[in-house]
């Protein structure tokens, strides 16, 4: 399998320059009194704007790199991704492109994206250097690396997450007979890698449903869902995929199938994770159950649970004013602030609108860590903290 070469991976020198001289030249001069605020990221220093919107606990995952990490549980699933793309060779790959980027390449909606200013974000997917593969030439590849998106907090859903983006193209013929081979051969792929990353050792259901999500590049046609084995039997989405038809000079010449599978929650379903946030910590008790030799990273491995605490409960009852930019993303994002990894799951139990009045919320906090019993102290300092932080986020009032 061909690496993907120096021009496309971190710190991505050849092309970050590029477009950072373009938005630099193109935005009016400041007076030193207009400087705005500058936030230095993975050594490149950027001017924010009203847009920014990255919270402290986002930022502390950049260079992370779980994926990279040997023997972390989403790095072996990395690499028995790899291991089944290794077997068809005209797929290329990378694994440190820079995942700060353009916000125009960026794929992910506005109100699920991380903006360091209104010209550059975070990316939101990995298909988001789309560009930057077309121009290498790249015919089929995979892209592995850390994703960031606004979400609700939930055992499976997380702000910052690890994910292989891969995208194959073929020359056009037909075009009603070629989308129909495309797809056909798109399906067909994904779900031969999901059975080979199960095995015939792990049960594994999965069906293709229609997608509803029209966010992202991977969105109009097939969403993936895999049965996951808990007390409810969820179905949880871990690949989005869909295929397309690119056109020259108004002449339809290319198709394309493209996919963006979400390696933690595969990495959960493979090992028996029961939480998402598991991931990022550095406990041995968790990390020493993944430690597996390079060679035999493909060994099953079932996680033995070490803690399991009470889960504690909070209702929070607000109001804003009509106006006020409060959506579900905003206020996980204020909660996650306030009290990190210390929130298992927000959910929206009741709301009133009224155009005049303000707004009514309830929202339903679940507390619980997976290693620390949470003290009464802290649980009443991080209510608090959410309290002032959505007062003056929202200007809600308790």
């Amino acid at each position: 399998m061909e690496v993907i070469g120096k021009c496309l991976r971190r710190p991505n020198a050849c092309l970050l320059p590029l477009w950072r001289r373009q938005s630099t030249t193109s935005s009016p001069q400041r007076s030193p009194k207009q400087q705005r605020r500058q936030i230095c990221l993975l050594g490149q220093t950027y001017d924010t704007d009203h847009t920014h919107n990255i919270s402290r606990p986002v930022l502390d995952k950049l260079g992370r790199n779980l994926h990279s990490e040997m023997s972390h549980p989403v790095w072996l699933v990395k690499k028995r991704i790899l291991r089944f793309f290794s077997q068809q060779p005209e797929f290329a790959s990378s694994d440190d492109l820079n995942p700060v980027i353009p916000a125009s390449d960026n794929f992910a909606s506005a109100d699920a994206s991380y903006f360091i200013n209104q010209d550059v974000a975070l990316r939101g997917h990995m298909l988001s250097h789309e560009k930057q593969v077309a121009q290498s030439g790249v015919g089929a590849c995979v892209l592995f690396g850390d994703v960031y998106r606004r979400c609700p907090i939930n055992p499976y859903s997380y702000p910052v997450f690890h994910q292989c983006g891969g995208m194959k193209r073929f020359p056009l013929n037909d075009s009603a007979a070629a989308a129909a081979e495309v797809e056909h051969a798109m399906k067909v792929t994904l779900e031969r890698l999901v059975d080979y990353l199960f095995d015939s050792t792990v049960r594994h259901e999965k069906k293709w449903v229609a997608s509803t999500d029209l966010t992202g590049p991977v969105s109009p046609n097939m969403d993936w869902k895999m049965l996951v084995e808990d007390a409810s039997g969820s179905w949880v989405e871990v690949i989005s995929c869909n295929t397309g038809v690119e056109s020259a000079d108004g002449v339809q010449s290319e198709a394309y199938w493209q996919f963006g599978v979400g390696m933690d929650r595969l990495a959960m379903l493979l090992f028996q994770v029961p939480d998402i946030r598991m991931f990022w910590c550095r406990d041995k008790k968790f990390l020493n159950q993944f430690s597996l030799k390079e060679d035999n990273f493909s060994d099953s491995v079932t996680f033995t649970p070490f803690s399991r605490f009470q889960p504690i409960t909070r209702d929070l009852q607000f109001s804003c004013p009509a106006g006020a930019s409060l959506d579900f993303n905003a206020f996980s994002d204020v909660v996650r602030d306030s009290a990190g990894d210390f929130v298992e799951k927000v959910e929206l139990s009741e709301r009133e609108i009224d155009p005049e009045q303000g707004h009514k919320f309830t929202f339903r906090v679940t507390f619980r860590h997976f290693l620390d019993v949470i003290k009464e102290e802290t649980l009443e300092s991080m209510i608090a903290s959410i309290k002032h932080n959505a007062g003056q986020q929202f200007n809600a009032k308790f």
